[in-house]
């Protein structure tokens, strides 16, 4: 279980510490977190520990910055796990994770054809996901009975935060609903099906753990919408998918500027449908052992068009690079 911290040990992460013998916790402090930062049941990194960390990536990477949780994934993977868990300070995990999820799922699937608001299928109240593009909040879905139930390999396991789940800042600023509940279900994504998925809740298995990347020169807002993008695009090019699963953690959120937020989400609002356009159309190479290749061309493609500054390429050789290391 991965996660950032700029705070003193929080209620939520304390509750994570206690499921420790489940899910092992590493935290990651950056330079507001407190330098006395402690928690019986986890395993604290804080920028010295990081910058001791024998990975290429670790002195290229920005301080106050949520991608510091790359190391926290570098750490993991060197350290041989199948999984790997991550979330938020400010998420409690209910009964969330109950267990390393199954790799090959039997369950409905959605086949959209673009982009879907799957809270949909979660909900009958008017919510969307944070990276959804605004115009696809009521695009018509087929009902949950119609839906075919079939076997997936998942290489990623979304769940869904109750509480104040995971929304952009204009369903904040409008509606600000904070005590949502979700169905008990699992949808699977089928290829070609566009669904943003966050941070917050998210389980990754081995074969997936290259696409765990954050993008560090891009909004924070946005660097774990873009790297959704990336990884369902690569992830149908080895035959995987993405699952949702409506019964996740319980968010009570950390005290955010909604405006600034807002501004954060402006870039996404206006170029989400012409990025999943330009990763879609890319002519990638099948299996999981392409996935750095497939990797390297969607970053490349989405600085063509703007979207990756030059500076964010090296990180990505970086991280590639330690990746492999730590899997040797």
């Amino acid at each position: 279980m991965v996660v950032t911290t700029i705070n003193a040990p929080t209620a939520a992460v304390k509750m994570l510490a206690s499921k420790s013998l489940e899910w092992p916790l590493l935290v990651l402090g950056d330079a507001k977190t407190p330098s006395a930062w402690n928690l019986e049941g986890a395993r604290y990194l804080s920028l010295k520990d990081q910058a001791e960390l024998r990975f290429n990536l670790s002195p290229l990477l920005p301080q106050n910055h949520y991608c510091r949780k790359n190391l926290g994934y570098l750490v993991s993977i060197a350290a041989g796990v199948k999984y790997i868990a991550e979330t938020d300070d400010d998420n409690f995990p209910r009964l969330w994770p109950k267990g390393p999820p199954e790799q090959v799922l039997q369950a409905p699937v959605l086949a959209a054809d673009g982009w879907a608001n799957v809270y949909r299928y979660f909900s009958e109240e008017t919510i969307w996901p944070r990276g959804l593009p605004l115009t696809e909040i009521h695009r018509d879905l087929p009902s949950w009975g119609t839906l075919l139930t079939e076997r997936r390999t998942v290489g990623v396991h979304q769940y869904l935060a109750w509480g104040d789940p995971d929304v952009d800042a204009i369903y904040r600023l409008t509606v600000g609903k904070d005590d949502h509940e979700f169905y008990d279900r699992t949808l699977i994504l089928d290829r070609g099906t566009a669904v943003p998925f966050n941070s917050q809740s998210t389980i990754w298995v081995r074969d997936s753990f290259p696409l765990l990347y954050l993008p560090s020169f891009v909004s924070f807002r946005m660097t774990d919408i873009w790297r959704s993008f990336i990884a369902q695009v690569c992830l149908w090019a080895a035959d995987m998918y993405v699952a949702y699963h409506g019964d996740g953690v319980l968010q009570k959120r950390n005290f955010h500027d909604l405006q600034r937020d807002f501004m954060q989400e402006a870039i996404g609002y206006e170029r989400n449908n012409e990025i999943f356009a330009a990763l879609s159309a890319l002519p990638l190479k099948p299996g999981v052992d392409a996935i750095p290749t497939n990797m390297r061309a969607c970053y490349s493609e989405l600085n063509r068009i703007g979207i990756m500054p030059d500076k964010e390429l090296p990180l990505l050789e970086a991280w590639l690079s330690d990746i492999a290391s730590a899997r040797e």
